[in-house]
């Protein structure tokens, strides 16, 4: 069993994503889970492919970079281009507060919540390259992480109570 564990810790290690996704769940997300809630409804919320973009404003990614996910709400905000993402591209940040935002109207208390994957953009890593000129593996992973930890925070924004899960997809292991 020892050995099997740590195959699956070394697997893990391999692809940051999935590593990052798994703390997160254990950690219960950007704060503390809260305690089990009393349940009337059983409900199940799924969401998959939300595909955030935070390069949509290439003007923003350096702050975004050096800033704690805690701040990115509000550096998102100053956005200059306030438009949805159109079709056929990735979802910035107005598109991703809207859907979070819809999503808690049309079902405000969910026993649990699961992304099913595909959290990040197409491309992020080379995106992430593009827009800070950073080529530090360890730079790139804090910047993943800062993008889970900020998504995470807006979902337990909307849903102090419900239990959230994250899954890695075929397209966050890059």
């Amino acid at each position: 069993a020892n050995h099997q564990e740590e195959r699956e810790l070394i697997e893990l290690k391999r692809h940051p994503f999935a590593f990052l996704a798994l703390l997160v769940l254990l950690s219960g997300g950007a704060q503390a889970r809260p305690k089990q809630p009393s349940r009337s409804s059983q409900q199940l919320l799924i969401a998959s492919d939300l595909h955030f973009n935070p390069f949509a404003d290439p003007t923003l990614v350096p702050e975004l970079a050096s800033a704690p996910a805690r701040k990115w709400e509000a550096i998102l905000n100053r956005s200059q281009s306030t438009a949805y993402s159109p079709y056929g591209q990735d979802t910035n940040w107005w598109l991703l507060r809207s859907a979070f935002d819809a999503m808690r109207k049309t079902d405000p208390d969910p026993a649990l919540i699961m992304i099913t994957g595909d959290l990040l953009a197409h491309g992020f890593p080379q995106k992430y390259a593009q827009a800070t000129h950073d080529t530090k593996p360890e730079h790139y992973r804090a910047f993943v992480s800062k993008t889970v930890s900020f998504v995470t925070a807006q979902l337990r924004l909307r849903y102090s109570k419900s239990q959230i899960l994250l899954t890695p997809g075929n397209n966050d292991d890059e």
